[in-house]
């Protein structure tokens, strides 16, 4: 009995109801929402953000489209802090500012692609009709001034340059300036403050003191000649000469120079477009340019050499191009040509 008295009773444990129904509900919310977010959701397709633009340069617009099997709403970022919300998969943007910027879009808001789009600065359309006029003769004298003047009516500031481009002698439409020295001397003229509109203009120094009388001494004195003593025949064999019959012996013949050949725009124009076709070469031109295939021109709106422009024109395919256009200046004494504005439009069109 005294075994069975020590003996302690053994414990039970018990697991409340209510634990079992919280452990319940929670499953079955659980499934519910699990349900639901299958229902709503799927996985995403692969998108592919893709642009058919042209150009990709401050105000023109851009093109883009997201490719992809699915997607019901579009949700563009351009990268310079605007958004579009579409729904359609293809927008247009139109960039303010040039730049490096990351488009991102975002289809049915949960899949996200992004494309770095680069955009550069707007081309420069340069109108030949703003180009600086200089009027001055074609030769002046050493040590004498000399005016110039831009006839043009667009400019409202000019920069000259007499014979050192590097250097800017002049800041108003009608200098004066005197050279020291004889040759031949390249004038620039830049206006409105844009490479662009600038032109160059050869004009000829001449020393007058090289035509002198060579009998004049150099001390201004004339040199003094000995007489020459001429003996007469009292019987001459042959009759007189008559004072008429002195022999006139013609100054020497200055031989000109040729001057280069003349194109119209229009010639010029075709036989640029034979480059691209590649019948004609840089070296064809030469005549024209008086051997400086590295003329410096305008190219679109930016400065170039004639040889740098053959060179690209030679990789243009013929198809791409819808015009060039060419402005060329020469020089009336030589015909060289000294400044020349291309533009070349392509043609455009969505693939």
């Amino acid at each position: 009995m005294s075994n069975a008295m020590n003996k302690r009773p053994s414990k039970v444990f018990r697991v409340d109801e209510k634990v079992y129904l919280t452990m319940g509900a929670i499953c079955i919310l659980s499934v519910v929402i699990l349900a639901f977010r299958y229902s709503t959701s799927h996985p995403c397709a692969p998108i592919k953000i893709e642009s058919n633009s042209i150009t990709f340069a401050v105000g023109s617009p851009v093109n883009l489209k997201a490719e992809t099997k699915e997607g019901k709403t579009f949700d563009w970022s351009f990268g310079d802090g605007s958004t579009s919300l579409e729904y359609d998969p293809v927008t247009l943007h139109t960039y303010a500012h040039a730049g490096k910027y990351t488009v991102s879009c975002t289809v049915d808001g949960q899949c996200t692609e992004i494309l770095l789009l680069v955009i550069k600065d707007a081309p420069l359309v340069v109108n030949t009709s703003l180009l600086p006029q200089i009027l001055v003769q074609d030769s002046v004298l050493v040590n004498k001034a000399v005016v110039f003047e831009d006839i043009s009516i667009t400019s409202t500031s000019w920069e000259w340059s007499f014979g050192n481009r590097s250097t800017v002698d002049a800041m108003v439409r009608k200098p004066m300036h005197t050279f020291s020295t004889a040759g031949p001397v390249t004038v620039y003229l830049r206006v409105n403050g844009r490479g662009d509109l600038t032109v160059a203009r050869q004009i000829f120094v001449i020393d007058p003191r090289q035509y002198a009388n060579a009998n004049v001494h150099p001390s201004h004195e004339p040199t003094k000649v000995k007489p020459t003593v001429v003996m007469v025949n009292n019987n001459p064999s042959e009759p007189p000469l008559h004072k008429d019959s002195t022999p006139v012996v013609a100054p020497p013949k200055v031989e000109e120079k040729p001057k280069a050949p003349t194109a119209t725009n229009e010639q010029m124009e075709d036989m640029l477009m034979q480059v691209v076709d590649g019948s004609k070469t840089a070296a064809d031109f030469a005549s024209y340019l008086c051997n400086n295939l590295n003329l410096s021109i305008v190219y679109n709106g930016k400065n170039t050499t004639f040889s740098a422009l053959c060179n690209e024109l030679r990789q243009t395919k013929k198809k791409k191009i819808k015009k060039i256009t060419v402005s060329q200046y020469t020089f009336s004494q030589t015909g060289c040509v000294y400044n020349m504005v291309v533009t070349l439009d392509k043609k455009s069109w969505f693939p």
